[in-house]
């Protein structure tokens, strides 16, 4: 990275010249301690150079290799839909919060990098309404992946397939790796857990509750949504082996993989999740951004990285 060789290659080569005058004898006392200038900066720069890449990232974002652009186009509809403006902010905000958050494969030896861009992209696509942050979901620290469902110290009852834990000072996401693929390849049949997952992330962050939504009755509007993907009632808590129904999470699981189904059937529902996403998946005018005659969130994010 340009600013780390910027910093470190001068203060490295000072202090090896200061050190050789020093062995040698060949710096007076009175200038003997300007040798403490280059290496403290080499040192600190060394010390805290993982702030600096993610500084420099975020105002430079590195986007994304070609052939993780064709995983995007194959797998990831949402993707597809873009345009290409919209496609690279999508891209340097998928890069960096893939840089900023830390990874877990349990329950294997290695981590897919398809998987770990495919979860991290939809992370963005619950954010792209959103304007351009600096960390996007800054309380979620850790994203770990198991191969199949999975049991955990606060869910050990039954197996279940996403679980998002708030703990402080950052919370973590667990997500089920095969049930997501599933949900990729088979969206009528299984609940998009890494959207599920994201849903209850964004949730915590802006603070939102099952009650914010304009339902006039919960139980009827769960069965109405299993109706919906003619699923058994029920079959989310089975799913997702969850204690409970999940609203919010729910509805917006069926917001961005069904959105036209969904807005036909809960059309105010559909219209407030338009409105805290910041989004519309059936606009196709930019498309799937709500955007108008510009973005402000796309507008600032362009000022932020100019």
């Amino acid at each position: 990275m340009p600013i780390l060789a910027l910093l470190l290659i001068p203060s490295g080569i000072a202090t090896i010249i200061f050190a050789y005058l020093l062995i040698y004898d060949l710096i007076s006392d009175e200038l003997k301690w300007l040798g403490a200038i280059p290496l403290g900066i080499f040192v600190g720069t060394y010390l805290i150079r993982k702030g600096i890449y993610e500084w420099w990232a975020v105002k430079h974002p590195p986007g994304l290799a070609q052939i993780e652009r064709d995983i995007l186009e194959q797998f990831f509809p949402y993707y597809q839909s873009l345009g290409s403006d919209h496609k690279r902010f999508f891209e340097q905000r998928l890069s960096i919060f893939r840089m900023q958050k830390q990874f877990q494969m349990r329950g294997a030896e290695k981590l897919p990098g398809d998987i770990q861009l495919l979860v991290s992209a939809r992370a963005i696509q619950i954010t792209m309404g959103k304007a351009f942050q600096k960390e996007f979901f800054p309380k979620l620290g850790m994203i770990i992946l198991y191969p199949r469902t999975f049991i955990t110290p606060k869910i050990n009852d039954k197996i279940h397939a996403v679980e998002f834990e708030e703990e402080e000072p950052y919370a973590s996401l667990v997500l089920s790796v095969n049930m997501f693929i599933r949900a990729l390849k088979a969206p009528h049949q299984f609940y998009d857990v890494c959207l599920y997952g994201f849903a209850k992330a964004f949730k915590s962050e802006y603070h939102i509750h099952d009650e914010d939504l304009p339902i006039p009755d919960r139980m009827e509007f769960l069965a109405r949504l299993h109706v919906l993907r003619q699923f058994k009632i029920g079959y989310s808590l089975e799913y997702t082996g969850l204690p409970d129904f999940e609203l919010f999470e729910l509805a917006s699981e069926h917001f961005f993989v069904f959105p036209e189904a969904f807005k036909g059937e809960f059309p105010e529902v559909y219209e407030f999740l338009v409105k805290t996403y910041g989004q519309d998946p059936l606009s196709f005018s930019s498309p799937d951004l709500q955007d108008g005659d510009g973005n402000p969130a796309l507008a600032e994010e362009e000022e932020d990285l100019s």
